[in-house]
């Protein structure tokens, strides 16, 4: 048995799971914990593993049949959802417990003339009522889909079940006591389970993790006997796939480690990060009993790292990555302001970049104070616009390391620094805004989330420096590498950049971008900061005493066209209903407000005419226009 002396490096772990996952030879084990975590991913994240495992080969895929056996007592008794419905509950219950904590302070606190005491109240209840009803909208989320995805998996298993006959010999006499003899001399696997109480009513499974274990060693060995008098095993290498945490399966991993491998994984995948290293005395076992080779552990970090090393399945890898939030900090400033601009330095203010951060978050009122920093409208687009190859390979490299890996264990509010800044002309905040929002597009890794904390720090920094990056933002969303105006899907994201439109930073931000466009192309909508009312309806036909849907209209622009059933532009695609209905009946508000979404305009601003509520009828070959430019109206 070979002993480590020390945990190896994430970089030494990564390279051997690399060269045995890339060995033909190499078997994957699904233990129940693995099973019962992708059973809460949503559909594009469970595609992507199961396509990987379809790459991999589903003859080297096995779960074991007491890991099948686990996850239907799980599956029957609604395990996951009722965890969901405790965690909502819980947050719920924290969420009201920290507003009443802080409620004495609250109803007088103030910091002026940023933040009265009625806006802070505000804030804080809306934001608390937000993380309540997000919360609310996952649970239910989670209930309507629980039969897909539940089914998803079952089918899985039912692929990959290992079809063992020694399940039940273990299940003899002899399974106690060998359990009993291996826990008291803490011979992994499942010793940490020792505590567990086996009933006759309920069960304990104490056992289970052995049996998993054992039905692993027995399907190795089967096989490699059969290939005894071959030059090399059929399974040279066993790689178990699996979250379970305890070190009754793992070689520790979670302490301190000289490279500081521990603590780079925490700041990507939380407090509870380890690198999965397999405990030496179970690789043994595997060795003498199985002849294999090699035991690999693998969570659900290690495989999304794994897919992220091979730019695939970008939706799975976000999931396994823990961006750190930003840090917000309104005892003292996130970076020092820098001295006042010199007689000579205000001559032209408007070019200069002015500090980034600083105490407080009401822009409107921090833009009045510094709107002579704030670039004019031209200068913002020429900035926005100008040597566009040139700037993205002189900032595109910071915003690829922003959405690293390595890159999620610093908070946004560390990586615009001031060194950052400092290292870069006066462009860089706009470049960075505007490459940030195209990664986001492109629905790069990360890309997505890093947006959103980039959006939340406008409320935290001075007015210069917030039309700059909103600046930015805009023009990557509306705008391509090439400066080419985007055409097709608005990304859901534009609903928060929205949220700014009022803001007194925005107005020349707002004001470059519509003289960006000539007035023939312009998008169907255009933020401004007037703020209109857009006017939406949908009118009927009736077709035997039914009513269905004939003109899907917003802002004067019809956006209802025929299309094929297998058209991206089919609303019973872009609704998500099954295509194999010839129709399907939806709410006139659910139809508008997805329609809005997906065309570009601001659901806040949408005035529904009507009545919004009742439900209409659409048909397979009813289709949006999302190529329409606001010249196309009915005007």
């Amino acid at each position: 048995m070979q002993l480590l002396a020390k945990v190896p490096s994430i970089e030494d772990y990564y390279r051997d799971l690399k060269a045995i996952l890339n060995d033909r030879s190499t078997h994957i084990y699904v233990d129940t914990s693995f099973l019962m975590w992708i059973s809460k991913l949503g559909n594009s994240a469970r595609t992507e593993f199961f396509e990987w495992t379809k790459e991999i080969g589903e003859d080297k895929i096995h779960v074991p049949l007491w890991a099948s056996h686990e996850y239907h007592q799980h599956f029957i008794n609604s395990t996951i959802l009722k965890n969901v419905g405790e965690s909502t509950s819980k947050l719920n219950q924290a969420a009201t417990d920290f507003y009443l904590e802080l409620l004495p302070a609250i109803v007088e606190a103030n910091v002026p003339p940023l933040w009265s005491s009625d806006q802070i109240k505000t804030d804080t209840r809306d934001a608390i009522l937000k993380l309540m009803r997000s919360s609310s909208v996952v649970n239910s989320w989670c209930d309507k889909t629980w039969d897909e995805r539940s089914s998803a998996i079952i089918k899985f298993i039912n692929r990959c079940c290992l079809k063992s006959g020694k399940t039940f010999e273990y299940l003899g006499t002899t399974i106690g006591q060998t359990t009993d003899n291996r826990f008291s001399g803490r011979v992994p696997p499942g010793f940490q389970d020792r505590v567990k109480k086996d009933t006759h009513e309920g069960g304990g499974n104490r056992s289970g993790d052995l049996i998993i274990w054992k039905e692993i060693l027995d399907h190795a060995r089967y096989a490699n006997r059969r290939f005894s008098n071959m030059w090399r095993n059929e399974i040279e290498s066993i790689i178990v796939l699996t979250n379970d945490g305890k070190n009754d399966w793992m070689a520790g991993g979670k302490s301190a480690s000289p490279d500081g491998s521990i603590e780079r994984l925490k700041g990507v995948q939380g407090e509870k990060a380890q690198i999965p290293i397999i405990h030496p005395m179970l690789e043994h076992e595997a060795q003498v009993y199985s002849r294999v080779h090699r035991v690999m552990l693998m969570n659900s970090f290690a495989l999304g790292m794994h897919f992220y090393s091979n730019h695939k399945a970008p939706t799975f890898v976000e999931i396994t990555i823990s961006i750190k939030m930003p840090r917000y900090d309104h005892k003292a400033p996130i970076l020092e302001k820098a001295p006042p601009a010199s007689a000579e330095a205000n001559v032209s203010a408007s070019t200069h970049m002015a500090p980034l951060l600083q105490v407080g978050g009401d822009l409107e009122s921090v833009a009045t104070e510094t709107s002579e920093h704030i670039m004019p409208p031209l200068l913002l687009q020429t900035y926005a616009t100008s040597e566009p190859q040139k700037m993205a390979a002189e900032i595109g490299p910071i915003v690829d390391e922003i959405l690293s890996v390595s890159g999620a264990a610093k908070p946004i509010t560390d990586w615009l620094s001031k060194d950052l800044l400092n290292s870069s002309d006066k462009k860089c905040l706009i470049w960075i805004g505007r490459l940030l929002a195209g990664r986001a597009i492109q629905n790069v890794i990360n890309s997505t989330t890093r947006l959103i904390d980039m959006l939340g720090m406008l409320d935290e920094v001075e007015a210069s420096p917030a039309a700059q990056l909103y600046t930015g933002i805009l023009f990557g969303i509306y705008f391509d590498d090439n400066n080419l105006q985007r055409v097709g899907l608005k990304p859901e994201f534009l609903q928060i950049v929205f949220n700014y439109q009022r803001k007194g930073f925005a107005k020349p931000c707002l004001q470059a971008l519509h003289n960006a466009f000539g007035s023939e192309d312009q998008p169907v909508y255009l933020p401004t900061s007037e703020y209109p009312e857009i006017e939406a309806e949908v009118i009927t036909k009736i077709l035997n005493n039914i009513p269905f849907l004939s003109d899907l209209i917003i802002s004067k622009i019809n956006f209802l066209i025929p299309v094929g059933e297998n058209d991206p532009r089919s609303l019973y695609r872009l609704l998500g209903i099954n295509s194999e209905l010839k129709k399907e009946s939806v709410s006139i508000e659910n139809l508008i407000f997805t329609a809005a979404r997906i065309l570009g305009f601001p659901i806040k601003q949408i005035r529904l005419k009507g009545d919004h509520k009742r439900k209409i009828n659409i048909s397979a070959t009813d289709g949006l226009n999302i190529t329409m430019n606001g010249d196309n109206s009915d005007d």
